[in-house]
């Protein structure tokens, strides 16, 4: 598809970017005195100019049939918007009936005659009166202006100076019995302004009406406006004009809003050079919306919205009828010149910049063009200046913003600030109706030079990050007053710091968990993490991020040092530790939270919340709360622990989106899933990692506290699991144990006997097996066979010893209570053991909750997961 200034050619005084104000201001004073715009007052231009509307063909004819056979309307009222066309309307009666017959062959007299069934114009006399060129205290009246133009002054001389309105005779004898014209503009802004004579001046109308409806070949035609000029006064004196002449008028419409594409057409482009590119941009329009049909308006997908393309070409319908029905809405705005002055306006700015678009949508429009904003802010205020700065055009906007955040494709169709230009350019006017549903903003944007995902998000993050965009009952528009957004990000700038570190701190708290023996919070200090055996995870600060300059500084006085002492069990010891990024996000989405919660508590602003905002503050709320647990774990992604004696740092990565872990249960999962944390381990590691070359006799406590203290080795849950490792090796023959004096070799150890006393032999004394006591009698061996081997002789070799089975209960049942901050502890210590084990067995919970639990906990999470278990619930209780 061509650019649409390759097809529409704009005039040249468009494309040169001289516009003039007087191009679309019609007065018919200044043509009657031969001055303003070329259009206007060259008959010839003018004629050329001027498309013959339906409204104003009749309007003509009608004037012609009166003049000419005496029938038909005597008095017309030109009752329109301001701007409407009225004034363009009285010029059109002037020129015809002053220069219609020597422009036979223009298109307005040509039609004009054929509908008045007439061959020639008739010899008429015009009177002309335009109400804001007279002084009301020094200049003439109205009737006495009149009297003047005829060459009868001395008439109404008397009346004139006494501004005393004449009677019905004097008026009759004025006016005679030729054929005469009256037109009369800017009526009503006189009377107002004839404060002195007002009454007189209604009285003047009053009469000649009923003088020109008894006269057969006198015309009136008037124009009143559909709102009145200077307030309250203004009201009073329109109604009462339009009761003088709604009692003999015919009102007439010059322009209907689909013939004011023709108009636009006609006054603003010299040609429309390629006729078929314009059929081939409406049809790819077109067919663009049948595909999104569900999307846009019903109107659409018509086939006389097609055709309203066409007409409209090259502009979409959507922008004329915007500014026809919203902006014309406004008392200030001029309809027919407004449109064509801000159009004039948007094409030359358009060309200018060369905006290669076959078809020129709302979202084209340029509200950077100081001309264009102007013409707009007349209307609704130059408060609305910053707000087109702050969230659309600025360099620093909104829009811009979220066409960065999204990405190139937005911000090079500028998508987000097209869209905001679209909500701004339809969400006002005078009428109810105000802003623009997500719909009639698709259709302001669609086009097939755009990729049509784009414009969902886009539509959603302006509600979002804009700080003026309001939506409301499903309409967008733009206030001055701030909405939701720039509200909470006030908020957000009186919230501290140490509020927010005190939130995030707080949430940590929350979801660090007990998967440790021991879970250290925000430790600085070497004593504050005591030099035990058991397992440690220390959790950092938010402060001491990975990336500061100082965190492997403190990671090492932590390993290093135990109060004033060096640290023994530095294997006990594991740090997780926030991302200097991810904790950046983790500390904007509590400070926002932070904003909404402190907006809701502010009683007065809540109070003037719409009952939308106040949903979405509460939604919004719930949002971050449930994604508080996903963002503190997504930031605390570092693990540092020391493997032979250096700092190790691993990454947890990512969370699962919705996981429930907490901090300390994705820490044991990783070490235990990359073998850094053993639950159990063999008798050869003990011998190859805990116990020395050439000794033989090492005590079960340095083998213990090796585990712990030594950063070569893996780290071990507890002290069992190195007991455990030595009864199997003992067990398998792989070494001894001496416990006071007896050795344990090739035998179980009681489990009472194993402690730190004890101590491994690597290579047990002769004779050394005790014999087992009658409980513990193995079944006898097979005999020893002789074997031979390679060099002839033959040795004895023993079968593998018989395993034996370990002393057993028939039975187990167990009632026990459980902190619920050690349910991980049990689940991993009790259930999963027992499962290991392959044994059957039914686990009963009761379930006591002190304090009040959210209903949806109960009925969503607890009783769907019970269901889907499978579980037999056998009592419920619920208050």
């Amino acid at each position: 598809m061509k650019a649409w200034y390759e097809v529409a050619i704009p005039r040249e005084d468009i494309l040169q970017g001289e516009l003039d104000d007087s191009m679309f201001a019609a007065d018919l004073r200044d043509v009657l005195q031969e001055r303003g715009a070329l259009e206007y007052r060259i008959p010839e231009k003018f004629f050329q100019q001027t498309y013959p509307t339906e409204g104003l063909l009749n309007l003509l004819a009608q004037v012609v049939r009166r003049l000419t056979t005496g029938h038909g309307d005597a008095v017309i009222q030109l009752q329109t918007p301001f701007g409407g066309g009225k004034t363009h309307a009285l010029i059109s009666l002037y020129h015809l009936f002053r220069h219609g017959d020597t422009h036979r062959e223009a298109p307005l007299v040509r039609h004009t005659l054929e509908r008045a069934q007439v061959d020639k114009l008739p010899e008429v006399r015009i009177l002309t009166f335009v109400g804001t060129e007279y002084d009301t205290i020094r200049g003439k009246t109205p009737w006495g202006l009149f009297a003047e133009q005829l060459g009868r002054y001395d008439l109404l001389e008397e009346h004139d100076r006494k501004r005393r309105a004449p009677g019905a005779e004097n008026l009759r004898a004025m006016l005679g019995d030729a054929p005469t014209l009256i037109l009369m503009d800017e009526l009503a802004t006189y009377a107002v302004s004839a404060r002195d004579f007002q009454d007189q001046v209604m009285v003047f109308c009053q009469q000649l009406t009923e003088v020109v409806k008894a006269l057969p070949h006198s015309v009136l035609v008037a124009t009143l406006p559909s709102s009145a000029p200077y307030g309250e006064e203004g009201e009073r004196v329109l109604r009462q004009l339009e009761m003088i002449f709604g009692r003999v008028q015919a009102i007439y419409t010059p322009v209907e809003q689909d013939e004011f594409f023709h108009v636009i057409r006609q006054r603003l482009f010299r040609e429309i050079a390629d006729p078929t590119e314009v059929r081939r941009t409406v049809d790819a329009f077109y067919e663009l919306y049948q595909r999104h049909a569900e999307q846009l308006p019903e109107k659409a997908r018509t086939d006389a919205y097609r055709e309203r393309m066409r007409l409209a070409y090259p502009f979409h319908p959507e922008v004329i009828d915007l500014l026809y029905e919203k902006w014309a809405s406004f008392s200030t705005f001029q309809r027919t010149r407004g449109v064509l002055k801000l159009l004039g306006e948007v094409l030359s700015d358009l060309y200018r910049r060369r905006v290669v678009e076959p078809l020129i949508l709302p979202v084209h429009i340029n509200l950077a063009n100081g001309a264009i904003q102007q013409e707009l802010l007349r209307h609704i205020g130059n408060g609305f200046a910053s707000v087109i700065q702050r969230d659309i055009i600025g360099d620093s906007a909104q829009a811009r913003m979220v066409e960065k955040q999204l990405g190139a494709e937005y911000e090079a169709h500028q998508v987000a600030r097209g869209l905001a230009t679209a909500v701004f350019f339809g969400g006002f006017s005078a009428g109810e109706k105000h802003g623009v549903s997500e719909a009639e903003l698709r259709l302001c944007a669609l086009r097939p030079t755009l990729p049509t995902a784009i414009l969902g998000e886009a539509i959603h993050q302006l509600t979002r990050k804009l700080w003026y965009l309001h939506y409301e009952d499903g309409l967008y528009q733009f206030r001055l007053q701030p909405n939701l957004n720039k509200i909470v990000l006030d908020k957000q700038e009186q919230i501290t710091q140490s509020e927010v570190d005190e939130a995030v701190r707080e949430a940590i708290r929350k979801y660090a968990g007990s998967a440790f023996p021991k879970v250290l919070l925000f430790s600085e200090r070497p004593d504050d993490i005591p030099d035990t055996r058991e397992l440690k995870l220390g959790v950092l600060a938010p402060d001491d991020t990975r990336a500061h300059p100082e965190t492997e500084r403190l990671l090492d006085t932590l390993f290093g040092a135990a109060g004033e002492k060096p640290r023994t069990f530095r294997n006990t010891l594991v740090f997780l530790v926030a991302d200097e990024q991810h904790l950046a996000n983790l500390q904007n989405r509590v400070r926002e939270r932070l904003a909404y919660e402190r907006i809701k508590r502010e009683r007065a602003l809540w109070e003037t919340l719409s009952d939308e905002d106040k949903n979405t503050v509460n939604r919004r709320i719930q949002d971050f709360l449930g994604s508080e647990q996903f963002q503190v774990l997504n930031a605390y992604r570092h693990v540092a622990l020391l493997r032979d004696g250096r700092l190790d740092w691993r990454s947890l990565g990512t969370p699962t989106a919705g996981t429930r872990e907490t901090l300390s249960q994705r820490v044991r999962q990783f070490l235990e899933h990359d073998d850094l944390l053993l639950k159990q381990i063999s008798p050869r590691m003990i011998l190859d990692k805990a116990v020395s070359a050439g000794t033989n006799e090492v005590s079960v406590k340095d083998i213990v506290d090796a585990f712990f203290r030594y950063t070569h080795l893996p780290m071990v849950e507890n002290e069992q699991v190195v007991f455990q490792a030595i009864r199997r090796g003992v067990q398998e023959g792989a070494f001894a144990v001496r416990v006071g004096e007896r050795v344990y070799y090739q035998q179980p150890i009681p489990m009472d006997a194993l402690n730190y006393d004890a101590t491994l032999l690597k290579e047990p004394p002769a004779g050394s097996a005790a014999e087992p006591t009658p409980e513990e009698a193995p079944p006898e061996r097979e005999p020893a066979q002789p074997v031979a081997v390679n060099d002839g002789h033959q040795v004895e070799l023993l079968p593998p010893p018989v395993s034996t089975e370990q002393p057993s209960y028939r039975r187990y049942k167990l009632r026990a209570s459980v902190p619920s901050a050690k349910t991980y502890e049990l689940v991993q210590g009790v259930l999963t053991s027992l499962m290991r084990q392959g044994l059957n067995f039914r686990f009963t919970i009761e379930l006591e909750v002190q304090g009040a639990i959210p209903k949806s906990l109960v009925d969503i999470s607890i009783r769907e997961t019970l269901n889907q278990i499978q579980a037999e619930v056998e009592t419920e209780e619920k208050e």
